[in-house]
């Protein structure tokens, strides 16, 4: 049968424009895995934004983008497997317990967000476990407070979606903008670094060339892996096909080294921001990284945000909380 002329041929969808390929999400993890010389976990990932929306939109888990990848599976704490994690998830749901990060952290439920982190993410585990998603808490005038400005920040963060001032709720910006005086002061207070999350910066092939021959000369013990952790590794798979095509461009050889030092365990993490606290030195995040770039990674790596960290090692906010009056 012959299918009639003015019918339109079925398209595939695609994946939203904003998404890089299936291809770069692929050799991302890998480069990802290679550079952190172990197996990757979901935390790792939500590190470099533009490649965790890929592991969404192209494969819906972590669990399923790294069998895609072929990648080894984390080694899984004997406390905690994924029968349990959705066992205690459905149990605190039955106690009303409200299933967000936040929400858990403040139960004592540290535990199991860093598991739910190991299968794929809390968001996955929710959908394993078969209850339904939290529903926005409902705003009112006094609902708003420093903390929960931090946390909304923080989530936000987590689920990949932009902190950039135009792109977050109007309720969300203005109590930022009440609490700390500026939006800048709320991401910062978070424990982020303002220029990661500004839309103004447009990277092109270019501005991307220009960035690796300035890292190759102000970092050159830079490791591979620690390239997707920086804001020029998340667009060198919109514009290159890897890494290696992006430093061929730029006509760099033998830059960045494959094999880091060992990252500072989490001990050793707070220990290194004590000493800086007690040496007069900044603790803010672009003062870190000009004096000791593997100390971010290292905070990173083992926090959920630099003002978690500064927390677990009993230190000052370096980001005053600001009313205005």
């Amino acid at each position: 049968m012959t299918a009639s002329p003015n019918k339109t041929p079925s398209r595939r969808r695609r994946p939203p424009a904003t998404a890089i390929s299936r291809r770069e999400t692929l050799d991302g993890l890998v480069e990802l895995a290679r550079g952190i010389g172990r197996p990757i976990v979901a935390a790792d990932i939500q590190n470099v934004p533009r490649l965790y929306r890929g592991v969404q939109v192209h494969f819906g888990t972590v669990e399923g983008a790294r069998k895609a990848a072929r990648l080894p599976e984390p080694q899984r704490s004997s406390k905690w497997t994924e029968a349990s994690v959705v066992a205690e998830l459905r149990r605190l749901h039955r106690e009303r317990v409200r299933l967000t990060v936040p929400a858990l952290r403040e139960h004592g439920h540290d535990g199991l967000v860093a598991a739910a982190q190991m299968f794929g993410g809390l968001q996955a585990m929710r959908r394993k476990a078969g209850v339904p998603e939290p529903s926005p808490l409902p705003y009112s005038r006094t609902s708003w407070d420093e903390d929960r400005v931090t946390s909304e920040i923080l989530q936000r963060q987590s689920r990949g979606e932009s902190l950039a001032s135009s792109k977050v709720p109007a309720s969300l910006d203005s109590a930022a903008r009440k609490y700390y005086g500026s939006w800048q002061n709320a991401i910062e207070a978070a424990g982020l670094e303002y220029e990661d999350v500004r839309l103004v910066r447009r990277w092109g092939k270019e501005a991307i060339c220009n960035e690796l021959r300035a890292l190759r000369r102000t970092q050159p013990e830079l490791a591979r892996g620690d390239l997707h952790h920086l804001p020029v590794g998340a667009a060198i798979p919109l514009h290159f096909e890897s890494l290696d095509e992006a430093l061929s461009a730029a006509r760099i050889h033998g830059w960045p080294q494959w094999s880091a030092q060992p990252y500072p365990t989490r001990d050793e993490t707070l220990e290194l921001l004590r000493q800086r606290h007690h040496a007069g030195l900044s603790l803010r995040r672009k003062d870190i990284i000009r004096d000791d770039h593997r100390l971010e990674l290292a905070v990173l790596r083992h926090f959920p945000s630099f003002r978690a960290a500064f927390e677990a090692a009993r230190l000052p906010n370096p980001f005053p909380r600001r009313r205005s009056a």
